[in-house]
C-alpha cells in the first residue's frame, strides 16, 4: 500500500470519528433544555448573595490611594496644575 493510500484511509477513519462525535454531541443537545433561568440555576447550586460592603469599601480605598498618588507626584509633571504653586 502507498503512502497516499495510507493517509487518504486515515483521513477517512478520522473523519468518521469526528462524525461520531458530531452525532454524539447532537444527542446530547436534544436532551438539554433550550433556556434555563439563571435565578433557578443559581438556586439549585445553592448560591448566597455577596455582600457589597466589602467591595465598596475596597473601591473607596482604591479611588482615595489613586487621588493620593496622584496628588504626591504632581509637582513633577509639567501638565498637572495640582500642587504647583502660582505667583501672582
Amino acid at each position: 500500500m502507498r503512502t497516499a493510500e495510507k493517509h487518504r484511509l486515515a483521513r477517512k477513519c478520522k473523519a468518521g470519528e469526528i462524525e461520531k462525535m458530531i452525532g454524539e454531541t447532537e444527542q446530547e443537545l436534544e436532551h438539554t433544555s433550550r433556556e434555563v433561568p439563571r435565578l433557578d440555576t443559581l438556586i439549585s447550586r445553592e448560591a448566597v448573595r455577596l455582600s457589597g460592603d466589602r467591595k465598596q469599601l475596597m473601591d473607596v480605598i482604591k479611588i482615595t490611594a489613586r487621588n493620593l498618588f496622584y496628588e504626591a507626584i504632581a509637582p513633577f509633571n509639567p501638565n498637572s496644575e495640582v500642587g504647583v504653586k502660582k505667583w501672582g
